[in-house]
């Protein structure tokens, strides 16, 4: 096909539509995705960098005389089972681990091309129909090391999802249930989907930064509904949809994983999936193709490819892959970032360690911001060797700091510790933070699992004090103590306005983790005993079909890790367009004996600016604040009126998290704790309550990550915990 800018079909994190045709189901909600409100990766940019790695490959190959089909790819997957409240395995959503593995056969044999109706691509096809020699294993190690089956089970709080595309916090909450580091597996979630959506996909990043990275690594993977999950030529599974009944749109949202774009393209016949031994084709072909006879299909010249994978016909009419698509699923396995780790990912291996084997679990701490002068290492390490460790060294870098720590430990065989040490005269800078455990009683570090984790850290020492405002009316966004690391990608910025004032703007197509960070703010000398955090927010210009997002996060030099307050998303900037501003209210009253520093991380890849100003800590709160006369502390009377709940810890061993929670009025609220499996751990309802906290008992629960399922009145959420 000739190369078109594919500029609104392309590239980001969130699902597409196609047309829908009486009573077909879109097959695909990719491209809506990709088009959402996660989207940063325009299409121009992505294919200029997927020519240049075609260029080195075809170099590459012509040097070593290797045939690109010769190297067999093999990715761990895990399946996430998102199931309805209460139904048991193989009932309903919660499908049964029969059906599961017919999928995994299912995209085994399409993507090696051994399926059984291979026969049946039609002959002017036979001879461009290829292999992309990907080999799909189920994980065979979780992210701490233990043997799994590579299915987790989790229920969720809703009946079914929808289309993310309109509300992007249902992706992420729906991933939130249960989600594997996407650096090492592929993950699947399956879930009940509502309004006839079959599935969708992230796209994948490249290795150049701010180019193609549409989706956080929290978000990546493929979501697919649970009726399209399987294959009925395997086994009785009456759930699934009799006309996507053999499992292939797992087998076409991979495809999206992996680089590959509707056979289409776009739509038309200037359009582009950039691979050249796949017809031009005006649209998605569409329903069954036993209904084609003697004429199929036919547009821009030729007869559409109906039986490709990445087109929209009914499962049963599926059947090949083509030469093209498999060089670009393999360029992309080879160089996008968060494709290339996973053919080297630890779940691909059997958990058999050797005598002296220690992974590095988590960073606790410093996340990412850190005091300059004194800051806290706090790191989780897992003993996977058959020896008891006594000692360990571990290396740090950062920017121009080295540093060697070594110390005496006493870490059994198969258990975990959490060590702590002081940081002291780290530079003034925003740099990748590296933690590498590389010796274990003296000896080489032989962990077969990652031994080193690298994230971006902001140390610096700017402090403020209370009353504190800070209007964002000034030239340089790092003023006043305020700081936007130097990460790769869109920033934070500010912008003057028409009336010659500034605010801070977070632009559009901005990646992921737009940090603006605060100075320190001491709440201690604070004259109340409540505090509330105040600023306002606009979007302009008022005609983008998508809003941005950010959340603010708070971190406390007592433990440096992030504690979530609240993420902002479409509802909360209605009719916030143009000059018209809203302001929003978060209690900051559990943090009025220490001192704190405000992250606010944007993310925003619609084609609007999101503006800010007016930042403030008010000494009162949040009820009483709303009931105040605007003039008294110049602030709007509106908003506030959802109740907010947050998650702290003081980041001990063992793990202590309170819930802090301030409703609009006195309600009822429950409490759940389940772990990443779907077994319920504890349960609780709060009677009666209106503001306060109340701790958690997480003492003697096994290392993992835990949901706590919240529920008041007309108001519910998840909130993802870790015990070390």
């Amino acid at each position: 096909m000739r190369n078109i800018f594919l500029f609104f079909l392309l590239l980001t994190s969130l699902p597409s539509f196609a047309q829908n045709v009486g009573p077909i189901k879109p097959r695909c909600s990719s491209e809506n995705y990709y088009s959402g409100p996660s989207s940063n990766a325009p299409s121009s940019q992505f294919e200029n960098w997927m020519t240049t790695k075609k260029i080195q490959q075809q170099k590459r190959l012509r040097s070593t005389a290797v045939q690109e089909d010769e190297t067999r790819y093999r990715v761990p997957v895990v399946f996430h089972i998102i199931h309805r409240p209460g139904e048991q395995i193989g009932e309903g959503s919660n499908i049964s681990t029969a059906q599961i593995l017919s999928q995994l056969d299912v995209i085994n044999e399409d993507y090696q091309r051994t399926n059984a109706d291979a026969n049946l691509t039609r002959p002017e096809f036979q001879d461009v129909a290829s292999s992309l020699n990907i080999e799909f294993v189920l994980a065979k190690q979780d992210p701490f090391g233990n043997p799994t089956t590579g299915i987790t089970r989790v229920n969720g709080l809703r009946n079914n999802w929808g289309d993310p595309s309109g509300n992007s916090s249902l992706d992420a909450e729906l991933k939130s249930y249960s989600y594997w580091p996407s650096e090492d597996y592929l993950n699947i979630w399956v879930a009940p989907l509502r309004d006839g959506i079959l599935g969708y996909a992230s796209w994948p990043e490249t290795d150049i930064g701010g180019v193609g990275t549409p989706s956080a690594p929290l978000q990546d993977g493929v979501v697919i509904n649970f009726i399209a999950c399987g294959s009925i030529a395997k086994g009785n599974f009456p759930d699934i949809d009799p006309d996507y009944d053999l499992g292939r749109t797992l087998t076409h949202e991979i495809g999206h994983f992996f680089g590959l774009l509707h056979v289409s393209g776009a739509g038309g016949c200037n359009s582009d999936d950039f691979c050249t031994d796949t017809p031009p084709q005006s649209r998605q072909t569409q329903g069954d193709c036993a209904n084609f006879g003697a004429n199929p299909p036919f547009s821009c010249g030729t007869e559409d490819m109906y039986e490709n994978y990445m087109d929209y016909t009914f499962d049963a009419c599926m059947n090949a892959f083509t030469h093209d698509q498999a060089t670009r699923a393999h360029i992309v396995l080879e160089n996008s970032p968060r494709r290339a780790s996973l053919l080297d990912s630890h779940g691909l291996v059997d958990p058999d360690f050797e005598e002296n084997a220690i992974s590095l679990g988590a960073i606790l701490s410093p996340e990412v911001i850190a005091n300059s002068d004194r800051t806290s290492l706090k790191v989780v390490l897992r003993n996977f060797g058959e020896n008891q460790v006594t000692s360990v060294n571990i290396h740090l870098g950062f920017g121009s700091f080295k540093a060697d720590l070594a110390t005496e430990v006493n870490i059994a065989s198969k258990s975990a510790d959490t060590l702590a040490f002081k940081l002291t005269q780290l530079p003034e800078q925003s740099e990748l933070f590296t933690v590498t455990v590389d010796s274990v009683n003296h000896q080489p570090n032989t962990a077969l699992i990652l031994a080193e984790k690298k994230q971006q850290l902001t140390a610096n020492s700017a402090t403020a004090s209370l009353p504190y405002l800070h209007a964002f009316d000034n030239p340089f966004i790092n003023s006043d103590g305020w700081q936007v690391p130097n990460f790769e990608g869109a920033q934070w910025v500010s912008k003057k306005q028409e009336d010659e004032s500034f605010v801070a703007a977070l632009e559009e197509q901005s990646v992921s983790s737009q940090y603006l960070i605060s100075p320190l703010l001491p709440l201690d000398g604070a004259p109340s005993d409540s505090l509330t955090l105040t600023f306002q927010t606009a979007v302009t210009p008022e005609n983008s079909s998508f809003m941005p997002q950010f959340s603010v996060l708070i971190s406390e030099p007592e433990n440096e890790n992030l504690l979530h307050l609240k993420t902002f998303t479409d509802n909360d900037f209605e009719n916030t367009t143009g000059k018209s501003y809203k302001k929003h209210y978060i209690d900051l009253t559990p943090f009025r004996n220490q001192a704190i520093r405000l992250v606010l991380d944007g993310q925003n890849n619609s084609s609007s600016s999101l503006l800010m100003k007016n930042l403030r800590i008010q000494p009162v709160g949040i009820n009483r604040l709303l009931q105040l006369n605007e003039s008294q502390f110049t602030i709007s009377p509106s908003g506030g009126d959802e109740p907010m709940f947050r998650l702290t810890t003081k980041g001990s061993h063992p793990a202590v998290y309170d819930l802090v929670y301030e409703l609009p009025q006195t309600a009822n609220v429950a409490l759940r704790i389940v772990s990443i499996d779907g077994r319920q751990v504890f349960s609780k309802i709060l009677e009666g309550v209106l503001h306060g906290s109340c701790s958690l008992p997480t003492q003697g629960y096994a290392s993992g990550i835990y949901l706590l399922q919240i529920n008041s009145p007309q108001h519910h959420e998840v909130k993802r915990f870790f015990i070390p």
